[in-house]
């Protein structure tokens, strides 16, 4: 990575003080004081703060409804409370501690508050099992069962009271530019626009887009340039920056390393941002075999008892909504049946896991020689081929319902990349990468792309990126995460033709 100097459009001279901003303007150095790292320091900081003010609250508060509010008979009299207050010490601890283990006070998972809901519980269960072994095993003085007990169930109300407010001070600080990264973007990969669309879209991050350092021979473009990346350690110090994301393309990936090593002397921080879109996937993650690193680029989709769980998942839920279903079944038959000629079911040929070929079930919504002028088409709005019944049906996807059948016999799933026809499955394996991989599981009446609004004549590109993800980052709460989903985008009708 070399080059001849500066553009003559770089802002080489140090940029005026002040705190007001635009997304366009370089912003100003931050003061010597919060370098060297500290902007990461300032959340962990006050949430390390409230957790020990709210757990020693909470122990007082135990400590008054227990033996001095009245509430409660304390036949063996009031204990010392300075000898409770040296044992809160030992409580602070084993909370503290689980709570770092726990990972409540990692940055690096950018934990929102819904987060920590799951940690908390774990560590605060975990807290009071170890309280109560050495409450009994602790023979020198004997420290009340109800009152332990009594903490562990304020202790998680109170860490969680105390995190809400850690988190708004947090907010304040950041708004006064307290706590803040300083942000340089360098490549002018695919990645770079949702890079900058993050930044900006999402201050509460707390992260603020300095500006973009010009990979060799680039002009400057809709960024302030800072400069060119042969001065990228000047222009780390002068602006101040505390990171640096690399928005390479991923071919370009042998680049990042001269960029470590011209940082190498300089306390920032350095991440390069892979183009998981034009790799189409998300699962990029770090793995590790015997010290020995690995960048994993694919998954197997659902292997193990992960596929197990999600068939028996499918049968328990698909044939309860069957037998649920079966009154409104029979009424939208009846209904097909007396507003258009032919049959009440459509069974047509579907491409689904592995590539075999199904006969898939709807209520018939079009008329019998739908596709004998056309050929095999998609649906779209205001489709002159639908029935009567068929365009109310399609509004409210009550169609999809004989797909439940298909799910109890194995031939589909409730959540899953939506079957396509084979003729469309053989044009779209030869024009989009990847494109086969959503087979890798079952097809689904329901998915991930369908419920972010890709449905029907939608881009082929996008609703495959939808897919993928949902192949690569499966869970069976992700599953019902999207059938939740589901039910709203079918109260909303959103491109249901």
């Amino acid at each position: 990575m070399t080059g001849t100097g500066p553009s003559s459009h770089a802002a080489t001279a140090r940029p005026a003080r002040g705190r007001k901003t635009s997304p366009g303007t370089v912003l100003p150095p931050m003061p010597t004081s919060m370098r060297l790292g500290s902007a990461t320091l300032v959340l962990p900081t006050i949430l390390l703060v409230a957790d020990l003010l709210t757990l020693e609250c909470a122990f007082l508060c135990v400590y008054w409804v227990r033996f001095l509010s009245g509430w409660i008979a304390a036949p063996k009299g009031i204990p010392d409370l300075s000898i409770y207050l040296a044992g809160s010490l030992g409580v602070l601890l084993v909370f503290v501690s689980l709570l770092y283990v726990h990972g409540m006070y990692d940055l690096r998972r950018r934990r929102r508050l819904a987060d920590d809901l799951g940690g908390l519980l774990r560590c605060v269960v975990e807290a009071t099992l170890l309280l109560a072994a050495a409450a009994f095993f602790y023979r020198n003085y004997s420290f009340s069962r109800s009152f332990l007990a009594g903490l562990g169930a304020a202790s998680g109300a109170f860490l969680l009271c105390g995190r809400v407010f850690a988190r708004y001070l947090h907010l304040v600080a950041r708004e006064k530019g307290i706590g803040v990264e300083r942000v340089a973007v360098l490549g002018r990969g695919p990645s770079q626009a949702q890079v900058v669309s993050v930044l900006r879209g999402r201050p509460g991050l707390g992260h603020a887009l300095v500006g973009e350092v010009l990979p060799d021979g680039e002009v400057p473009g809709e960024l302030p340039a800072l400069g060119t990346s042969q001065d990228l350690p000047d222009l780390v110090d002068r602006h101040r920056i505390d990171l640096v994301l690399v928005t390479l393309p991923f071919r370009e990936v042998g680049q990042v390393l001269p960029v470590l090593d011209a940082l190498a002397d300089h306390q920032v921080r350095v991440c390069f941002v892979p183009d998981l879109e034009e790799m189409l996937t998300s699962s990029l993650r770090v793995r590790e075999i015997e010290g020995l690193p690995f960048l994993e680029l694919r998954q197997v989709a659902l292997h193990g008892f992960d596929r197990v769980a999600k068939r028996a998942f499918d049968l328990v839920a698909a044939s309860t909504l069957l037998a649920a279903c079966s009154p409104v079944m029979l009424v939208v038959a009846i209904l097909v049946r007396i507003t258009s000629a032919g049959p009440v079911l459509y069974r047509q040929q579907r491409v689904g896991r592995d590539g075999r070929v199904f006969g898939i079930l709807k209520f018939r919504t079009m008329r019998q020689d739908a596709e004998r002028l056309t050929g095999p088409v998609w649906a779209q709005e205001g489709d002159p081929r639908r029935t009567l019944a068929g365009s109310w049906l399609r509004r409210w996807s009550l169609d999809e319902l004989p797909q439940l059948y298909n799910v109890v016999r194995g031939d589909m799933s409730l959540v899953g990349p939506r079957p396509e026809r084979p003729v469309f499955v053989q044009e779209f394996r030869s024009s989009i990468p990847r494109y086969f991989e959503r087979h890798k599981v079952r097809s689904g009446i329901t998915g991930w792309a369908q419920v972010n609004g890709l449905r029907g004549d939608t881009p082929l590109e996008d609703r495959t990126r939808y897919d993928m993800y949902y192949v690569e980052n499966w869970s069976l709460g992700f599953d019902l995460k999207i059938l939740a989903m589901t039910l709203r985008s079918v109260l909303s009708r959103h491109n249901a033709y």
